[in-house]
């Protein structure tokens, strides 16, 4: 009985051990309620609804067989990039049809499509599944480290949007967190907070989760410097710029000259930077500067 209890004692010690290396995810903006809609489905308009199921049985034929083929469907050839550098840019929008919107990010490499996301919301998830279509075969339910997302995506050349841009390695066995903060899908609006609820912004969500995960290295900073998303690279500099004293004398001329390199690159064009409800236009040294001045990271 004794030699029972000992064991008993062991394993609860282990477990409660083991519990405590455990990390939850890091999340942002948790106190922002996420509010699930749903369609007046006893007045439906069944027009808008059969043009919402013919849109979406095309773009499921799209996803499925040819994803390279979506600027058929969806056009954006109206909209205006927004430029990352080293001739990289992203194009942002929403396609309507009836009830049905589907949100996208391109990613061009001067004007060839290497990678794309698709967002659709849960209500039109659950307005097609009661039509009974399967969306979350091809849509799957974000991860939602930016509140509490409601969305279900799909991707399309996802190692493409990972990859440094320059004369640098790719690193095979990247986290996901890094992964995805080296892509365009962690946000590309580069700043601290603003816009709906002065929230915090989801690339600046998306960075510290990865900072949360694990210990920024310099060789981890200078590689999501060769970010091809400028808000990543922003970031990293200003994260850099806060912390100098944890890198050695090596570390930081090593990183100073690649910071050198990216403002030489961008040269004098400006990015929108958010400061709560009002956009600036600065170049990327001003708006690195200027978010220097909030205690954001």
């Amino acid at each position: 009985m004794i030699f029972l209890r000992k064991i008993l004692i062991i394993v609860l010690i282990f477990i409660l051990f083991s519990c405590q290396g455990q990390k939850d995810e890091f999340k942002c903006n948790e106190d922002f309620n996420v509010i699930l809609e749903e369609y007046d489905y006893d007045n439906i308009n069944n027009e808008w609804l059969k043009e919402d199921i013919a849109f979406y049985i095309e773009l499921r034929e799209i996803c499925e067989k040819s994803p390279e083929n979506i600027e058929k469907l969806i056009s954006v050839n109206h909209k205006k990039g927004v430029a990352m550098g080293n001739e990289y840019s992203v194009k942002s929008g929403s396609h309507g049809i009836g009830y049905l919107s589907v949100y996208y990010d391109f990613i061009y490499m001067r004007d060839s499509l290497i990678s794309y996301k698709l967002d659709i919301p849960l209500k039109a998830i659950l307005l097609l599944e009661k039509n009974k279509l399967t969306p979350q075969q091809i849509f799957i339910k974000s991860d939602g480290f930016f509140s509490n997302s409601n969305d279900y995506s799909f991707y399309y050349g996802f190692e493409n949007a990972s990859k440094p841009y320059g004369r640098i390695k790719q690193k095979k066995n990247m986290n996901s967190k890094m992964k995805f903060y080296m892509t365009p899908f962690s946000g590309i609006k580069y700043g601290c907070r603003g816009g709906y609820g002065n929230s915090i912004l989801p690339n600046r969500c998306a960075f510290k989760q990865l900072e949360y995960e694990q210990t920024l290295t310099s060789k981890d900073l200078i590689y999501v410097m060769h970010s091809i998303n400028l808000a990543s690279r922003l970031t990293a500099i200003e994260y850099y710029t806060k912390n100098i004293d944890q890198f050695n004398k090596d570390e930081q001329e090593e990183i100073e000259n690649q910071i050198t390199l990216i403002f030489s690159e961008f040269g004098n064009e400006k990015v929108e930077i958010l400061l709560g409800d009002i956009g600036y236009y600065l170049t990327i040294e001003d708006a690195v500067n200027e978010n220097l001045k909030n205690d954001c990271l």
